[in-house]
Order: structure tokens, then C-alpha cells, then sequence
């Protein structure tokens, strides 16, 4: 069989599907599956969406002093509604694939699949990560230096544990990054980007990173700076986190001016997190958001923690009315009062903090979930690329989509968690 773009096309779509939308369910997937892609809400530039910030609030109040008068009213007070504009961010993962294998595999559908399962089976989870990754921290920072030791040749880099998570980076071995000093803010390394060759864990538990690149670059390195994956600062869509943290100017609207576009906080004191501390801030999100149910985002070291203090939780909640708790392999239901509060573990976060969210106040927005094409009209997706100068292939994944956080009051960020490990 001759081997040709059009022959893989077809191999691909005959053993994958049309849509090539292969994704399966993931721990890395867990706040995507949580907030649904809304796919008839493309966006061109932007998306925009109207938002109620503040009620008619024109009251005049007339008791038995006024009655059979022709009373005064009060002047009118009207509610306030402005446009949230929300910028999606564009993600394409690349690979290569030699000629050598392809021909090996090109004879049928059952041995091209023997060949690249492997293949489009990693490239399908990237992008899964890559997503994840992007709606909790886009256009935040994925770990702060604590330490540098280039002693050896290397440069080891530990990261504060509040700032990480282990289940992250064990995943970023040959990713590149770059440094700033905050987010948004300067870069270190503006001579070449920082490869990790390898990730481990010190005797505390806290995330050492090894990286390779420019000798300048690398000797800049300080304690405080914090990485970002290569070329993303400012441009990965806005995560929980940056939502959450937003003290300004949040998809064109002001945090400042209008309260109920501003997050809540709650501070754990550098202390293990408990389902007190928990309900805690679901009640000053319920203060502000409205009833629901809710979900809590934790770490796993913090998941960690609350099972392994069952004994007083079930103590805690025997004493409240109309109370109880659930375990779960993968989350803890805690009903207390008219409360109800859905604990998940989750991999992917930071150490020292925790989300409360309802995650029917999110929307993800854009003109593509994960694709192997685009799909432009008049054009056949073209999933392989013939490399120009080299033996092989590319094949390239591809989504396209923000995150829309439609009321950031009802999110709490629950800061300052020392876990037990």
C-alpha cells in the first residue's frame, strides 16, 4: 500500500472515528468533566455575555404614619448589568512520527492500530493534562521556587509545597518552562527555555525539579521565582485560581466597583484542613452566592488528611442536626443543615489550598474541544503533515476554548492548608 497524507487520513478516521474525539475519563480531567464545553457558544474574537451586579434597590416604604397621604417616594435605585467579554486560548500538541514506522504500519487498519494506539493514546491524555492544567492555573503559576543548588553541575530547583502539587509534576519530565518572577510579571530566562530531565521528592515531600538550558539563564534563578509553561504566561486561559484571586479587573469588569464579581477567601491559619474549616467557607459562600450544592476541590494531601481524621468528623457531624457523611474512594459528601458540600480529590492541585465552587456557574467557551481537525469549510481535516525536511510525519491535536466564570462570588479560596505530609 502506498503510503500518502490521504492514506493515513483515512486509516486514522477508520480506526479512531470522524470526529477523532478519543478522550476518555481521566484524573486529569476532573474539573473539565465537572464544567461542561458549551460547543453552540463559539467565540470569534471574544464571547460576551451580560451580568447582573447589583438589584433594583429604588425601596420606599410607607407603614400606618403615611397612609391616605400622597407619600413621597424614593428616588429610584436601578440595578446594574454590564457585559463580561471572555478570551479563549488555542492549544495544539505536536508529534512526529518517522517514515519507518509509519510504512510499517500502513498495511491495514489492524497494524497501522498496533502502531500508533501508543501513540494518539499519550497525545489524547497531553491534551487532557494541558486542560486541566489551564482551568485551574491559566495565568497563574504552577510552582515557586524554594530553593536553587546547581553544586553539582545541575540545576535542582525545590518547590515550596504549598505551591504544588506532586501529582503535576511527576507528569512535566521533558516539558519546557519558563521563569518569572510572579506571574504577569519578568522574565529569567530570556535566553532559552528551561527543559525538566527530571523530577523527584525530597525528604519533606516538597517537589524537586531538575532543569537544563542557557548557563545565564539558569544562574538568574532565584528564590521566589515561579515557572509557567513555555510561552503560556498570559496567554492560557483564565483559571479557578485567577479567578479566584482577582482583586481588579476581571473579563472587563471591575471586582472593585462591584463586590459580587470578587471571590471570597478564608484563611486555614497554616494549619491541616478539617471539614470544619470546609463548611466554614461554604457558609460565607452560601452568604453570598445563594443555596446549592457545592463542590470542594482539595489536594490529595489534603484528602488525605480528612479521611484520616474520621473519627472526629463523624463526632462533628453526629453533633449537628440533620447532618452526615459519606465516603467515597474519590469524594466525601457532607451534608449539614441545608448545606451540601461534595469533597474532591484532586491530583492536579496546589498543596496549600482549596476551592469551593458550583460548578453549574462555569461555562467552557470556544469553537473546539479536543480535535484531530478543524474541520474548515471546503477543507478535508487534515490530521498528518508531511515534514519538509525531515523522515517522517506530524500529527497535531488541537482545542480551542476559555473558561468563563459567569459568578466569581460563588467561588471560595480557602488559602494557608500545612498538611500532616
Amino acid at each position: 500500500m502506498t503510503v500518502e497524507q490521504s492514506t493515513l487520513d483515512g486509516m486514522f478516521k477508520e480506526r479512531y472515528g470522524e470526529k477523532g474525539n478519543l478522550l476518555p475519563s481521566s484524573a486529569n480531567s476532573i474539573l473539565a468533566d465537572k464544567i461542561a464545553f458549551a460547543s453552540g457558544e463559539k467565540i470569534g474574537d471574544s464571547y460576551h455575555e451580560p451580568v447582573r451586579l447589583g438589584g433594583a434597590r429604588g425601596w420606599t416604604f410607607a407603614g400606618s404614619s403615611l397612609a391616605g397621604t400622597a407619600y413621597t417616594l424614593n428616588a429610584a435605585r436601578s440595578g446594574v448589568t454590564k457585559d463580561a467579554s471572555v478570551s479563549g486560548s488555542s492549544f495544539v500538541l505536536r508529534e512526529t512520527v518517522a517514515y519507518d514506522v509509519v510504512s510499517r504500519g500502513a498495511g491495514s487498519s489492524a497494524s497501522f492500530g498496533r502502531i500508533f494506539d501508543d501513540i494518539v493514546e499519550d497525545m489524547n491524555e497531553s491534551s487532557i493534562l494541558a486542560r486541566e492544567m489551564s482551568l485551574l492555573y491559566g495565568q497563574d503559576d504552577f510552582g515557586e521556587i524554594e530553593a536553587v543548588d546547581d553544586s553539582s553541575g545541575t540545576n535542582s530547583l525545590t518547590l515550596t509545597k504549598a505551591s504544588t502539587s506532586a501529582g503535576l509534576w511527576w507528569q512535566m519530565t521533558g516539558a519546557a518552562f519558563d521563569a518569572y518572577d510572579a506571574a504577569g510579571g519578568t522574565k529569567q530566562n530570556t535566553n532559552a527555555l528551561l527543559a525538566v530531565s527530571t523530577v523527584d521528592l525530597d525528604s519533606q515531600g516538597r517537589v524537586v525539579v531538575t532543569v537544563t538550558g542557557n548557563a545565564t539563564d539558569t544562574a538568574a534563578l532565584a528564590v521566589g521565582d515561579v515557572l509557567i509553561p513555555l510561552g503560556a504566561d498570559s496567554e492560557m486561559m483564565t483559571g479557578l485560581a485567577k479567578v479566584a484571586k482577582n482583586t481588579g479587573s476581571l473579563y472587563g469588569i471591575s471586582a472593585t466597583t462591584y463586590p459580587l464579581w470578587k471571590s471570597l477567601s478564608v484563611a486555614a491559619g497554616s494549619a491541616q484542613a478539617t471539614v470544619a474549616l470546609l463548611l466554614r467557607g461554604l457558609k460565607a459562600n452560601r452568604l453570598k452566592s445563594g443555596t446549592g450544592k457545592r463542590c470542594a476541590l482539595v489536594s490529595t494531601a489534603t484528602w488525605t488528611d480528612l479521611n484520616n481524621n474520621t473519627a472526629v468528623l463523624q463526632r462533628f457531624l453526629n453533633s449537628q442536626q440533620k447532618s452526615g457523611v459519606e465516603f467515597g474512594t474519590e469524594e466525601i459528601a457532607v451534608r449539614h443543615g441545608k448545606q451540601s458540600l461534595e469533597i474532591i480529590e484532586h491530583p492536579l492541585l496546589k498543596e496549600g489550598e482549596a476551592y469551593i465552587m458550583d460548578p453549574a456557574k462555569h461555562k467552557r467557551i470556544g469553537s473546539s474541544d479536543h480535535s484531530w481537525g478543524i474541520g474548515a469549510p471546503g477543507q478535508q481535516a487534515r490530521f498528518f503533515r508531511e515534514l519538509p525536511d525531515n523522515a517522517g510525519f506530524e500529527l497535531r491535536c488541537y482545542w480551542d476554548q476559555g473558561h468563563f466564570a459567569r459568578r466569581p462570588g460563588s467561588i471560595t479560596r480557602i488559602s494557608g492548608i500545612v498538611n500532616s505530609v
